[in-house]
């Protein structure tokens, strides 16, 4: 250490902090004088310094061999500060490494009284915000306390693609990680280190998304709750007596459904499920108008609808929370009528993150859309192998597939309507109608031929036809469904529910209203359901098989059921 000589022979006086102190005990100046001291810069050490020799000061530790060869606790670089005792022979020395290659700052110190030095021990800086980590870090070499940023550039090993902040906190050889999402629907998840630093434990997710109501994975209260609702809207269960069901699906293509494919279904009186983006498809947006109408003649006609996503295009990270959850908001917003609590997935070459092609328990609990979709639907359908044919035990299962009716012709769509008959499964059809009469696709002609065949066998009693939720619930073992009518004949029927808000089977609910009219050959018969009107002719014979499918808005007060024009007979409301 220099002397103040050597110093003003050199030119230049270093202040001193007796400077600052006039007469006074020379023990206060003494202490002065060394704990200015203590903080002196000296500079770099090298393989060859002997940190037990070291004059009080600061010293830097440029690089990680270095601090290996010295024998400090870290092999990082970083600085040390060494301080003598005046009078006592004590030392003590604290090594701070500098937070590079995705480690945060990280404190050590020893001390020496007696002439041998304690070890070196770490100082825990607790929850210290440490920045945001480096491009390309890996949380897995995270395990010093603190918080810290994960940016887009960090991929490696985080549990979702999702900006977030990590925290660490360690106790002993005990290490934790806590990774919480910035979207606009946090995910938390929990990750522990083995304690011989090898290795991590998988990451579990805490927040309501990753509750586990079954031990199956997956799902969540959101789930379970609106799955009930669906139920409830269904009676509980629909009864088929055995019998086989089918259910038409009609994705995307808003104005050629309307076009073309609606009125078929009016004049057979068929219930359809509408599976729509809330945006676009495939860069083409929808239609002005589509969700207004799509909501009437849902109403009108029969009809559910379901949320397909947001664009019906590829999406990852936070990107996703739009194309689930806010795909489902705008379409909640734009049919507020309608209750909207199922999910198809869009089908492709997208993958999601990996939820699609959604083949395997896999695709909903270990992925965050799988996750997000579970929590946020009460059913979701999907891809799974072998579940093109529904066991109709009543039990609502998830991910279960359709097949895809494009490119078939009349007999092709035949022959699932027979396999639906003869078999006593469920079977879902499903359509683009912007496909229809393009070239290799189904005809309008077509469809017609095969809508007909479907409706004589259902007239025939031969098997039921549903929605698609309304298939979910279907049993084949039970004749039992929820009838909400107390009157089921008379002249000039009708019957009225006040309030059928506290009857959670009837707002929402898709509806189709039989009866036997008898009456005068030609004569008009009138049926209402709510706001739904129609019109139908008693044929010769004098006897006609009424059906009229309305779905009932969510927001009436109270619902009247009527048919005049003739003398009603064996009338149901039964849910679809």
């Amino acid at each position: 250490m220099a002397t103040d000589a050597e110093v003003k022979g050199a030119g230049y006086r270093l202040p001193q902090p007796t400077d600052l102190i006039s007469g006074g005990d020379d023990a206060i100046r003494a202490n002065a004088h060394a704990a200015f001291n203590g903080r002196l810069w000296r500079g770099s050490l090298d393989e060859n310094s002997n940190l037990a020799a070291l004059d009080p000061g600061m010293y830097r530790i440029s690089n990680s061999t270095i601090a290996t060869t010295l024998g400090l606790p870290a092999a990082r670089p970083g600085v040390i500060e060494n301080a003598n005792v005046l009078d006592t022979g004590a030392r003590a020395q604290r090594f701070q490494t500098l937070g590079v290659g995705g480690e945060g700052t990280r404190v050590f110190y020893r001390d020496q009284f007696t002439g041998n030095w304690s070890p070196w021990k770490e100082v825990q800086l607790g929850m210290t915000y440490q920045g945001v980590l480096p491009s390309n870090s890996d949380l897995n070499d995270i395990r010093s306390d603190g918080v810290y940023g994960a940016a887009s550039g960090v991929t490696l090993n985080r549990p979702v693609a999702i900006n977030g902040i990590v925290e660490v906190m360690s106790v002993g050889t005990g290490v934790m990680q806590r990774y919480t999402t910035v979207n606009a629907t946090p995910q938390v998840w929990m990750r522990r280190g083995q304690t011989d630093g090898s290795n991590w434990f998988p990451w579990v997710r805490l927040d309501a998304g990753g509750i586990e109501l079954d031990g199956s994975g997956g799902g969540g209260l959101g789930h379970e709750l609106l799955r009930q609702g669906i139920q409830a809207r269904k009676g509980g269960r629909i009864g088929t007596d055995g019998r086989g069901v089918i259910a038409l699906r009609f994705d995307d293509a808003p104005a050629e459904f309307v076009a073309k494919v609606l009125p078929l279904l009016e004049e057979r009186g068929l219930p359809f499920t509408r599976v729509t983006t809330s945006e676009s498809v495939n860069g083409v947006d929808l239609p002005v108008g589509t969700f207004a109408d799509m909501q009437d003649y849902s109403i009108q006609f029969g009809g559910e609808v379901w949320n397909h996503g947001r664009t019906h295009g590829e999406s990852t990270g936070a990107e996703l929370d739009g194309e689930i959850s806010g795909a489902l908001d705008t379409l909640r917003a734009a049919m507020p009528r309608l209750p909207i609590d199922c999910f198809a997935p869009p089908g492709g070459s997208i993958t999601w993150g990996g939820y699609m092609p959604s083949t395997s328990i896999e695709s909903y609990t270990t992925t965050v859309a799988g996750q997000m979709v579970m929590n946020l639907h009460g059913f979701v359908t999907g891809y799974y192998t072998d579940s093109y044919y529904w066991p109709l035990d009543g039990n609502m299962r998830d991910g279960q597939n359709h097949y895809s009716c494009d490119v078939y012709n009349a007999n092709t769509m035949k022959t699932l309507v027979n396999r639906a008959r003869d078999w006593r499964v469920g079977i879902v059809m499903m359509w683009h109608a912007h496909n229809l009469d393009t070239d290799g696709n189904t005809t309008t002609a077509d469809l017609a031929e095969a809508l007909d065949y479907l409706a004589a066998e259902r007239d025939a009693g031969n098997l039921l036809v549903l929605t698609v939720s309304g298939m979910a619930t279907a049993d084949s073992s039970s004749s039992y469904r929820r009838d909400p009518l107390t009157t089921h004949s008379g002249s000039a029927w009708s019957e009225t529910f006040q309030y059928p808000q506290f009857r959670r089977e009837i707002p929402g609910s898709t509806r189709e209203l039989t009866a036997t009219v008898t009456g005068t050959a030609g004569a008009t018969v009138t049926s209402k359901i709510g706001e739904s009107t129609r019109t139908h002719a008693i044929p010769a014979g004098g006897s006609l098989k009424l059906r009229h499918l309305a779905t009932i808005p969510k927001d009436v007060t109270a619902l009247s059921v009527s048919i005049t024009g003739g003398t009603t007979a064996n009338a149901h409301l039964y849910a679809v």
